[in-house]
């Protein structure tokens, strides 16, 4: 059981290092579609590494992406017709990351559809598909098993950005509102910042000092009277 834990989570891991670098340009939503795209996309790939056009019932694509982001009087029709929309726009989207905004021209994806069928057929460009690999081919994190014994699941979350860096910089910015959406921490008890802080900000950067071998620290830059955004900074130990 625990080996099977440790396979699944080396494979998270892998797939949000992908992800991770584009996350800034993209909506929440077409962050969330993204990654269950990659996800559906690693599993056939493992079983057939050639495979390049792949498949996923719509049904099972909204329910991992969430029914929140539609109206609630919705249609299927306009839900398809929404999906659809705002998933091609990927395609026609430009990606820059990191602190100086480099530009990956290259589109994430090249194509997404749903069928009549009410199947997704889609297809990532050549950037994205040469990091769906199987474990054996990809980066393994020599202290990953850090990452099963984290108790908090937030703690779980920053320590996968930062690992998702760590060979290119030491340090990290985020909006504020942007690292909450990364961490999972969208709750209404946290648009407090001093609740955000106390029970997700600390609580993750205390486990990852105390479990793993490095030292992070954050600094939080205001607007004003308001936390507008988190500066991590770390280096080994």
């Amino acid at each position: 059981m625990e080996t099977k834990k440790l396979t699944q989570g080396i494979n998270e891991l892998i797939l949000h290092q992908n992800l991770v670098k584009f996350r800034g340009s993209l909506t929440s939503l077409q962050s969330k579609g993204i990654f269950v795209l990659l996800k559906n996309a690693n599993e056939i790939v493992k079983k057939d590494s050639y495979q390049e056009n792949f498949e996923i019932p719509f049904k099972e694509f909204e329910k991992l992406i969430g029914s929140r982001i539609y109206s609630k009087t919705a249609g299927i029709k306009q839900k398809k017709e929404f999906l659809k929309q705002s998933m091609q726009k990927i395609i026609e989207t430009n990606f820059g990351f990191g602190m100086t905004k480099q530009t990956v021209e290259k589109t994430f994806l090249e194509y997404f559809e749903i069928k009549d069928d009410n199947i997704i057929k889609y297809r990532f460009s050549l950037y994205v598909r040469e990091c769906l690999n199987t474990c054996d081919k990809a980066l393994i994190i020599k202290d990953f098993t850090f990452f099963i014994s984290f108790k908090s699941e937030f703690t779980r979350q920053l320590y996968k950005h930062i690992l998702a860096w760590i060979s290119t910089r030491t340090e990290l910015p985020f909006q504020l509102e942007d690292l909450k959406d990364f961490l999972g921490a969208t709750a209404n008890s946290y648009s407090r910042f001093d609740n955000f802080e106390n029970k997700v900000l600390k609580v993750a950067v205390n486990e990852i000092n105390k479990l793993t071998k490095f030292n992070l620290t954050y600094k939080k830059n205001k607007d004003g009277a308001k936390i507008e955004s988190i500066h991590f900074f770390w280096n080994k130990q």
